[in-house]
């Protein structure tokens, strides 16, 4: 009797601490939004029950090169009707003739307890051109890597340029085998041009949508027969 009851004393306390010490339970998740700063390892952000997280921003360019500020860099993860969620980033910058940035974002998606990520997309905000002639741009090619034991499907890239004289958009990838858990990278590039004239890019956000699904009812139903099976078997055994 002794031992239970300092065992129940010691339980008693520990429950105690948790709920005195500010954010023992909750200190990983910051909400809907934070700064790339602030998205320290460990820290996540999330959206019915879409979790991001791993945030790690690395510039990659030396010359000419204009940062990235962390504390001015928000992601921002925002419902979506029919199962999705959109991760808005943004940055606002302006880059002039010359400037050129380039840096390399990581960060890991989870989706929902019990879904699984069908398909994403990836698309810019408003880039704002100055004077052409200097061929300015923003690109974003981005590799995904689908991490689930069950996933057969090979790391693919996304891609969107906005360029004078180029342009491309994906703006939506289905994944072969959708999976609980994507570790993604985005090597991003913005240059302001450098012709003759005064050249610029004025840029906004981009952003990353997502969508989860539940299992296949056929899927469901695989499981129901072998539910059904399994029982039958007791029952003639007993």
């Amino acid at each position: 009797m002794k031992s239970l009851a300092t065992n129940l004393r010691r339980t008693l306390f520990a429950a105690i601490c948790l709920l005195t010490i500010p954010g023992v339970a909750s200190a990983a998740f910051l909400g809907a939004s934070a700064t790339i700063d602030q998205l320290t390892p460990g820290m996540s952000i999330g959206v019915n029950g879409y979790t991001f997280t791993d945030f790690k921003l690395t510039p990659t360019a030396s010359v000419n090169h204009t940062p990235i500020p962390p504390e001015n860099f928000s992601v921002t993860a925002i419902a979506l009707p029919n199962d999705k969620v959109e991760l808005k980033f943004q940055f606002p910058g302006v880059w002039k003739e010359g400037e050129f940035s380039e840096f390399v974002l990581d960060f890991t998606a989870l989706a929902p307890q019990g879904y699984a990520f069908m398909e994403h997309g990836l698309s810019f905000g408003p880039v704002l051109f100055g004077d052409l002639s200097g061929n300015p741009y923003a690109t974003i090619v981005e590799k995904v890597v689908p991490m689930d034991p069950n996933s057969t499907q090979a790391p693919y890239t996304l891609g969107v340029f906005s360029d004078p004289g180029f342009t491309q958009l994906v703006d939506s990838k289905p994944i072969v085998t959708p999976a609980n858990k994507l570790q993604i990278s985005k090597d991003i590039q913005i240059y302001g041009g450098n012709g003759d004239g005064p050249t610029r890019v004025v840029l906004t956000d981009f952003s990353q949508t997502f969508m989860g699904v539940v299992p296949e009812p056929t899927t469901i139903g695989l499981a129901m027969i072998g539910l059904i099976a399994v029982t039958a078997v007791r029952r003639n055994r007993g």
